[in-house]
Formats: C-alpha cells, structure tokens, sequence
C-alpha cells in the first residue's frame, strides 16, 4: 500500500516475514502499479538456501543480499541499484578523522598558521549555525530554505575537507531541489553528528597547532 502511495529509492524485504513473506510482499509491490513497477527490491535473506535467489528473481525481486550483511556491502548495492552514494560513508571508514588532512595542510600552507587557524575557528561556527538553521527549515517544511541552506553548508565543507557533512549536505539539496522535503528532513537529522564530529577534528587540530607553537617558542 505504501509503495503504491510513495516514490521510493529503493525497498528491502527479509524473505522470512512472519505474516506476509517478503515475495508476496514484492509481488503485491509490483502488481499495484505506479512507482512500485520500477522500484528497485532487494531480498535479505539468512538461510542461505540455493533456491532462494530463484524464488526471490521470480517474486519480481532485483537481487538477494545474504546476512549477516556488512554495511560496506549494504552500501554497495544501494549505490549499484538506486545511482545513490550513502551518504556519511567517509565518517565511517576515516578512522575517527572526519576532515581531509592534505586538504588541510595545503590550506594551511596557502594562507599562512594564523589565518589558518582563524578560517577553521570560522568554519566550525558556521558548522553550528547552518545545521541549526536547516533544523528550522526542516520543521518548516521549506524546501527552499533548506535548498539555500545545504547548498551552502555543502560548499563550505568541500573547501575544509569534510567529507561525510558535504555528501549530506549535497543529498539534502538534491531532496529539497525535487520537492522532496520530507526526505530532506530525515537527512537534516544527520547532520548534527557529523557536524560534531567535524568540530571535534578542528579543535583537536587546533591544539596541536597551538601546542607546537608553544613548543617552538619555548625552543627559541
């Protein structure tokens, strides 16, 4: 009922549902018409029986992912049948750094240690200030504000380099751009994390900047 009343990106069915299996399910997918004839639908499944590709191929399925299910490989069929890239993904596989180190150091070496510092300490308060505002958009539901708004939180964070805060933000953009504010929303949702996390790196790069200062003048 719902895929035939919504536009999804892409639908995920257990084979082994306790009322309605997951191949009835796709095939009453399929059969209502509308946007569910195109969905992509992925089977999860954990008996790992040779006939159950086969059953699901057959119910209208796309394919059939085996748990237990790494994300990695979650993603990658997301981004295989949907065109989509998961957003956060560099967060989650950048060992705790949630900005671009070579990105970083060639900024640094371009302006100099003390505008450096000045345009992190900036970009971290716009990190605030723009996730607060897309909150409010959000709740709002203003697609256009949130369009403006992650348009540009998505720039801001490609120039400093913080990768998982710009995907989002570009996904959100792209949402509010379709007129797809709801889906939108669930993203804005998100973002606090990443963007704390993304502060958290700048604090910790600026005191070891400011730890090596002192050092170097304590040397001299």
């Amino acid at each position: 009922r719902l895929a035939a009343q919504r536009r999804y990106d892409l639908v995920l069915l257990d084979l082994a549902l306790p009322d309605l299996s997951g191949t009835n399910v796709a095939e009453g997918i399929r059969a209502a018409g509308g946007d569910g004839v195109d969905v992509p639908i992925l089977a999860i499944t954990g008996s790992g029986e040779p006939e159950d590709r086969q059953r699901a191929l057959a119910a209208g399925m796309n394919d059939l992912l085996m748990k237990p299910l790494p994300i990695d490989e979650l993603a990658t069929a997301i981004e295989r049948w949907t065109g989509i890239k998961p957003v956060g993904r560099q967060l989650a596989n950048a060992s705790g750094d949630a900005l671009s180190p070579s990105l970083l150091e060639q900024l640094e070496q371009d302006v100099g240690p003390e505008l450096f510092a000045d345009l992190l300490q900036r970009f971290a308060r716009e990190l605030q200030s723009r996730c607060s505002r897309l909150s409010t958009a959000a709740l709002d539901n203003d697609r256009h504000a949130l369009e403006r708004e992650s348009h540009a939180l998505k720039s801001a964070a490609r120039s400093y380099g913080a990768g998982a805060v710009a995907d989002v933000a570009a996904a959100i953009e792209s949402y509010a751009r379709d007129d797809r504010a709801a889906a939108a929303a669930l993203l804005v949702q998100t973002l606090p994390e990443l963007a704390s996390a993304a502060q958290q790196s700048i604090e910790r790069l600026l005191l070891q900047r400011a730890a090596t200062t002192t050092t170097g003048d304590g040397d001299g």
